[in-house]
């Protein structure tokens, strides 16, 4: 696989985001999740309006990368707050 998730980034209009997902889906043979966000402030004062990107994200093996090690952080603070109150 080239990529395991796709995230779309938009400025300030959704629908051109959902176009592109629409387009990639439709000439791809791309089978994984594809996920749409408003890209942020700084990213988006940048780029400007109308503005679009797309990342290709690879889970893999691989435990060294910044996204990776944010997620990892995150679901064990939300395990730690489920196990604290109960709830897991």
């Amino acid at each position: 696989n080239l990529t395991d998730f796709v995230i779309i980034g938009y400025t300030t209009d959704q629908s051109y985001a959902e176009n592109l997902k629409a387009k990639f889906l439709e000439e791809t043979s791309f089978q994984g999740e594809v996920y749409i966000m408003q890209m942020g402030v700084a990213v988006g004062t940048h780029v400007g309006p109308g503005g679009l990107s797309m990342y290709f994200m690879e889970t893999g093996d691989r435990k060294d990368s910044l996204l990776f090690n944010e997620l990892e952080a995150l679901k064990e603070k939300k395990d730690t707050f489920l196990k604290k109150y109960g709830l897991k």
